[in-house]
């Protein structure tokens, strides 16, 4: 990765900014197996995570928040965002190709970036290629998980559909505890004119879990 939106909201050569700012691209999400914020912040610099498998402890605060109680700098939780909006969603590789990690206070960024700064998924679009790939991953103590990602031309340069759906079951050594998750994502591109591309995405998806207690 080259360039960034994380320092000046405009995309911007990574060499030109003061920030402390880490990208991470699709590849080293794949080649490290992070599927959330818990695994990739174990890989990345000045951040932690808390929960099973995190290096820090919150008091349990990732029990009552599933997408992870995370740390930069040791300050405080950055700001959650998807394509630089702010969100609740919680970061999934289902459905990102790359993730951009702003550390500390950015004046720029005012009503984005707490003190701490943000992290940003850049959420997967439509293209115009048609494509299909499943994946398949099984983990320790009975944990799957399978990727369905189908995009589809309906107008050649002008109308495509994706489809990207997410079934996670994730268990741990500790009974009974569990957590079962199902997504769906299906990004929309249309480009009506030469000029003109419209984009539109929505996710829906459903998430029960009984997460195991951290001594800390």
């Amino acid at each position: 990765a080259v360039n960034t939106l994380a320092g000046t909201r405009l995309k911007s050569d990574l060499k030109d900014l003061a920030g402390a700012i880490q990208v991470v691209t699709e590849e080293f999400l794949e080649d490290t197996g992070s599927t959330n914020v818990e695994d990739l912040f174990l890989y990345t610099t000045n951040t932690e995570v808390s929960g099973p498998d995190g290096n820090f402890g919150a008091g349990g605060a990732d029990r009552r928040d599933p997408n992870g109680r995370t740390r930069v700098r040791g300050l405080a939780e950055p700001d959650r965002t998807r394509n630089f909006f702010l969100s609740d969603i919680g970061l999934d590789t289902y459905n990102t190709d790359r993730v951009t990690i702003a550390k500390g206070p950015n004046a720029i960024l005012f009503g984005l970036g707490s003190p701490a700064g943000l992290y940003n998924s850049n959420l997967k679009q439509a293209l115009m290629e048609d494509t299909t790939e499943i994946k398949l991953r099984y983990g320790s103590w009975g944990a799957h998980r399978e990727t369905l990602d189908v995009n589809r031309v309906f107008i050649e340069d002008v109308l495509a559909f994706r489809l990207i759906g997410l079934n996670n079951q994730n268990k741990f050594k500790q009974k009974p505890s569990y957590e079962d998750e199902q997504r769906l994502f299906p990004p929309m591109l249309f480009k009506p004119f030469e000029n003109t591309t419209i984009r539109a995405n929505l996710e829906v998806g459903s998430r029960t879990a009984s997460r195991p207690p951290i001594i800390t």
